[in-house]
């Protein structure tokens, strides 16, 4: 899930911890071919890094559909979560590009996860002193 911080001038809120922390690299325990993770991460640098690729829209090494290719499929090319702003991608992918895209992801959450790398924001930031509300 995404996250937006809105500040006041002269606020006092303090962030906490636990409002930073995101969920854990999610990688599924199948393995895929290097070529289809190859063509996965061209596919995902054409059509979703522009979203997917800061820190504002969701990360998607730590989404709940990456373990489930059904659920992907139908987030990536059926619009399921459309409503929420995720458009179907129907028109410029088939389904073998999103299982290609979900095994780029895939590989992206394993290093992740090995990484140790589970809190991209610095815990300093949460200590300086930010103030919003």
């Amino acid at each position: 899930m995404g996250r937006m911080l809105v500040f006041r001038l002269g606020g006092h809120a303090k962030i906490a911890d636990e409002d930073l922390a995101l969920p854990p690299a999610n990688p599924p325990a199948e393995s895929f071919a290097s070529a289809q993770i190859g063509m996965g991460a061209k596919l995902y640098y054409t059509h979703c890094v522009f979203c997917h690729g800061g820190m504002v829209m969701p990360d998607l090494r730590r989404s709940g559909a990456l373990g489930d290719r059904d659920s992907w499929n139908q987030i990536v090319i059926q619009g399921a979560l459309s409503a929420n702003g995720m458009a179907s991608f129907k028109r410029w992918l088939t389904s073998e590009d999103a299982e290609a895209i979900r095994a780029y992801v895939a590989s992206e959450a394993e290093v992740l996860k090995s990484e140790g790398r589970e809190m991209p924001i610095p815990k300093t930031l949460a200590q300086s002193g930010n103030k919003g509300q």
